[in-house]
């Protein structure tokens, strides 16, 4: 199954420029702009992040979803391979984990 043609959402990998979300590069598309609730006196003025450092968090998060994706449907195509072959089957989930490791990492703003 070709992942990549069911995709309608920008391609990544997405990057974070403080709350900014972009496609192609720092400054390119963008995607979304995460914001925090507080305004400059500490008033909260409508729902999303509770603070800058919680509105960069999301943005790390939303970041990291084309890489949180494609890990799942890495270990979904793990799961899905025949059993037949177990070295086979070992690659498929080296290759998710990793992928998966390098999406937290991102998601979690432990790598850029």
């Amino acid at each position: 199954m070709n992942t990549q043609e069911k995709h309608t959402h920008t391609p990544g990998p997405w990057r974070t420029n403080g709350c900014l979300v972009t496609a192609n590069g720092d400054w390119g598309s963008p995607v979304c702009t995460c914001v925090s609730t507080e305004d400059a006196w500490g008033n909260h003025k409508f729902a999303a992040a509770k603070s800058l450092e919680g509105a960069i968090a999301n943005a790390r998060l939303i970041a990291a979803a084309p890489e949180l994706l494609a890990a799942l449907e890495a270990f979904n195509d793990a799961y899905e391979a025949k059993w037949g072959d177990l070295d086979v089957w070992l690659d498929f989930m080296a290759k998710a984990s990793g992928q998966a490791k390098l999406a937290i990492a991102k998601a979690r703003g432990e790598q850029h």
